[in-house]
């Protein structure tokens, strides 16, 4: 497919500020966009190269690699080339950082095994802010920053839950809103209010907080990338905006797959 490689520029700077950063995402990105359309062994064998070139610049290539099929994506108004580019790292073994030291023994728990989990949970408190991590996918500062000023946050209702406006912005990682299903309200007067609280209890149950983060693009299939970068706090407030223009939409998906999520943990 044919990049019109300035207005890839341009979407790269409604995604960051730093100049450095975009010029060095558009110079990869031309150089190494071939790489997309590889089957698996040969990417991994230019990957390989790449390593031995020098340590960071799979790296580099891989971001400029994800913004670009991202971009595909938007310009045909598919889901394609981002799926194809996630799958073909994953086929071809690939990582974003260095090479780790497996640990033989430990392995992540799936979506099933998580949910199962999560339904188990005796503890109120814990099960409470379980739950709305599991349904928000946030970070956990963001996360305990919703149930501590949740009341006073401003809030749309939309049929059966909640476009809640977060606006938790840091330098580096922003989050500007979140969809809550109705049921959960209850939750945030039992939930705990503190991170410690919350990882030291967690951790008996054999879960960990990320990982209600790792699986919350599984539970909303019906989701775009872009959609779950938005609900993850993964935008600029420029593609925000563009892209919560048709919001009461994207929340009915949400709410949609929320209320069959509570239906098996909560009321089974």
């Amino acid at each position: 497919m044919e990049v019109d490689w300035e207005k890839f520029r341009e979407f790269l700077e409604l995604r960051s500020k730093n100049k450095k950063h975009i010029n060095n995402l558009l110079n990869y990105a031309k150089k190494y966009n071939y790489l997309i359309f590889l089957n698996p062994l040969d990417f991994a064998l230019e990957m390989k190269k790449l390593t031995e070139q020098k340590r960071s610049l799979k790296r580099h290539v891989l971001q400029a690699l994800a913004a670009l099929s991202k971009f595909l994506d938007l310009q045909s108004d598919k889901e394609i080339y981002y799926k194809r580019f996630r799958e073909l790292r994953e086929k071809a073994g690939i990582r974003w950082g260095e090479e780790k030291i497996p640990k033989i023994l430990e392995r992540s728990l799936d979506k099933d095994e998580i949910l199962r989990k999560v339904k188990e949970i005796k503890n109120e408190r814990l099960r409470a802010i379980s739950i709305l991590h599991l349904l928000t996918g946030l970070r956990t500062g963001e996360l305990i920053f919703l149930i501590k000023n949740f009341e006073r946050l401003n809030k749309v209702k939309i049929n059966e839950g909640f476009i809640i406006e977060l606006n938790y912005l840091r330098r580096t990682k922003k989050v500007y809103f979140t969809v809550l299903h109705e049921k959960c309200l209850e939750f945030f007067k039992k939930a705990y209010k503190n991170r410690k609280s919350y990882w030291n209890n967690i951790k008996k149950t054999g879960l960990k907080p990320y990982d209600f983060r790792r699986i919350f693009e599984s539970l909303y299939p019906e989701l775009r990338s872009h959609e779950i970068d938005l609900l993850q706090g993964r935008a600029s407030s420029e593609l925000t905006v563009h892209y919560t223009r048709d919001l009461e939409s994207l929340a009915q998906k949400i709410l949609k797959e929320q209320k069959r999520i509570l239906e098996n943990i909560v009321e089974n």
